[in-house]
């Protein structure tokens, strides 16, 4: 054991040769702890249980116990914590990122993985998830002359938005396993006397159904009906949903209308 002692600032720098630490003691009290056995470091603590472990002790409040600072204050700059699970130590993908961005005169927190913003908390407290599964479809014009005793697929050709790029086809795919929210509003119009009709939102692992009897209707036919259908739906990844339709009897002539319909889904949890 080498020791290294400064009396003016009361400090003492304790080499163990046989252990390979390095300990940095002030006014008696250990303050920095280098073991190295084992590689780590230790701030507050002895036996660091850590690579680098920080310990202190504020009972009854929150302490800083570490602060990263970016002496610049331009908006657009920040402070960045990355994570990487690679051998290159200037890569930006195969990790992730936590970073405080200067916004004016606030601050955002954000969180990004492979390079690419996942979350947003900014100032007022406000998160926003910009690849958050997340779309809303309608068609592009009315589809006309539904076919009578036929399970018809609802033809979805307009996008108002698709957050993760998931809906395609008519369908939605689920890009991860959890619980989807999904809304479906319907309205038909031309249509004709029958005995039933029925709107299901159709998922890989069940379906949901609304189904409506016409029969007491039977002496004319109606200018226009509408259906409205919301669950939550369990989904699995790469499982699909989409909308489909069937009418029992009467005419092919119903409709569905493109201006009062539309298909929308979130993934929840």
């Amino acid at each position: 054991m080498s020791t290294i002692k400064s009396s003016a600032e009361n400090l003492t720098l304790n080499a163990d040769g046989a252990n390979n630490d390095v300990i940095i003691q002030s006014n008696g009290s250990t303050k920095v702890t280098v073991d190295g056995q084992n590689s780590r470091v230790g701030i507050g603590t002895t036996a660091p249980a850590h690579n680098v472990e920080i310990v202190a002790t504020a009972s009854g409040s929150v302490n800083d116990t570490l602060q990263i600072r970016n002496n610049a204050t331009a908006s657009g700059t920040g402070s960045r914590i990355r994570f990487i699970n690679s051998t290159d130590a200037n890569s930006d993908t195969n990790g992730a990122s936590i970073a405080s961005i200067r916004t004016g005169d606030n601050n955002d927190l954000t969180f990004e993985t492979e390079n690419v913003e996942a979350m947003r908390i900014d100032a007022t407290g406000a998160v926003t998830m910009p690849s958050q599964p997340a779309f809303l479809a309608r068609p592009s014009s009315t589809q006309s002359n539904i076919a009578v005793g036929t399970l018809t697929t609802v033809v979805l050709g307009t996008e108002v938005f698709d957050n993760n790029a998931d809906f395609s086809s008519n369908t939605f795919t689920a890009p991860v396993t959890g619980k989807y929210q999904l809304n479906l509003n319907l309205r038909t119009q031309s249509t004709p006397n029958m005995s039933y009709m029925w709107v299901r939102i159709n998922t890989s692992n069940r379906t949901y159904t609304q189904i409506c009897s016409m029969n007491r209707f039977a002496s004319y036919d109606l200018d226009y009906w509408g259906y409205n259908l919301a669950v939550l739906a369990d989904m699995d990844a790469s499982d699909t949903a989409d909308i489909k339709v069937y009418i029992g009897g009467g005419a092919a002539q119903i409709d569905i209308e493109n201006s009062s319909t539309d298909f929308s889904g979130y993934l929840v949890c």
